[in-house]
């Protein structure tokens, strides 16, 4: 028998925080956990080592889907697909890797985590800040600065919500607290899981690695007809982009049909 309660589960929630909650009920590592709701293939794993493909909590790819469902009454895999894709929907036309947008680093928002709660909003790479509380995203232990690896993991991990330094991620005296309401107050991310106002043929160019969701809500200072001021080639275009700080790689074209070619 497994202690679990749906209600526990919130918003955008990642398996993240699903499966720390999991394993503080039940008193089990996250070792524990995956093998008892872990694939046919894991359960052949009794005596070898788990590696962290099937630890992956993207796809999920070492669980059964199947019990999953059944012992957390919630539609875990299902939920994980729409909450990426609803969020990664305004930059769909970009080809990165999953991992480019959901990092293998947990990110998480503090005043969230207190509570048991770490969102993919969080994780995507493109958020600064929470947009509950307004709170800088964390990648890395304020106790120790190493980063935790985005897995059902012992790694870098002690018990639930608690770094191997020592570190308490979660401040909760009953798994009551669980059952919050996260409002979120960022108009800006509101505006990014509506599509960010975007038509298809808009496009953006930017760096992942160092702008924001709010670089995309705010007017861009280069567009493509001040790019193509004098010639529409795209090899003028890219050369003007690469003379811009970096910081303002972000750019909005409405045509690029030139540059596809």
């Amino acid at each position: 028998m497994i202690v679990w309660n749906s209600e526990w589960i919130n918003a955008f929630e990642s398996p993240w925080s699903m499966f720390e909650k999991l394993c503080y009920a039940n008193h089990i590592t996250r070792t524990d956990l995956i093998r008892t709701l872990g694939s046919n293939e894991i359960q052949q794993f009794k005596n070898t080592l788990i590696g962290d493909k099937r630890r992956d909590l993207i796809r999920l790819s070492g669980f059964d889907h199947q019990k999953l469902h059944k012992y957390m009454g919630y539609d875990v895999v299902g939920q994980n697909n729409t909450d990426m894709n609803l969020i990664l929907k305004p930059v769909e036309y970009i080809y990165e890797s999953i991992h480019t947008w959901f990092p293998n680093s947990i990110r998480w928002c503090p005043d969230c985590m207190k509570y048991g709660y770490h969102s993919w909003v969080h994780q995507f790479i493109l958020t600064e800040r929470c947009p509950v509380h307004n709170t800088k995203i964390l990648s890395s232990c304020p106790g120790c600065s190493y980063e935790i690896p985005f897995l059902l993991s012992d790694r870098r991990m002690d018990e639930p919500f608690t770094c191997s330094c020592g570190y308490k991620m979660a401040n909760y005296s009953h798994w009551t607290e669980w059952k919050q309401s996260f409002e979120m107050k960022d108009s800006s991310m509101e505006h990014w899981l509506k599509g960010a106002g975007r038509r298809s043929s808009e496009r953006f160019v930017f760096d992942p690695f160092t702008v924001g969701i709010d670089l995309f809500t705010t007017k861009p200072t280069i567009t493509y007809n001040k790019i193509n001021r004098k010639t529409n080639t795209c090899r003028t275009t890219t050369t003007y982009i690469l003379t811009e700080p970096r910081r303002t790689w972000l750019f909005y074209f409405k045509d690029i049909s030139s540059c596809r070619k």
